[in-house]
């Protein structure tokens, strides 16, 4: 799986100056528009603005196909009783290990 933090620089990712070299644009994507927009996202200060621009990278990127793009179902969380103090996230993996616990039942 490919997650990424709510906020990224997407230059290494699909900038066609980093295609073919040792970055993350692994497919060797190459698009003068993809190019176009992510300069644009990197100098706009504006946070609805860049937020469009993301979504209009994100759009084309998706049509270009430079990778099969897979969703993950959102899961569900059957837990006992004893459980305590477990909490969901988000983000993957969408639960912290370390703040559950599980107490003995009752005798």
């Amino acid at each position: 799986g490919w997650i990424t933090p709510p906020l990224v620089d997407p230059e290494q990712a699909w900038h066609s100056k980093w295609a073919g070299k040792e970055s993350a644009n692994h497919s060797g994507l190459s698009d003068p528009e993809v190019d176009r927009l992510i300069g644009e996202i990197q100098v706009e200060l504006d946070p609805v603005r860049q937020k469009t621009l993301f979504s209009t990278l994100q759009r084309r990127v998706y049509a270009l196909q430079p990778y099969m793009f897979g969703v993950n179902v959102p899961r569900k969380f059957a837990m006992s009783k004893r459980v305590r103090n477990l909490e969901s996230f988000v983000l993957d993996p969408g639960y912290s290990i370390r703040r559950w616990f599980v107490v003995d039942p009752p005798k």
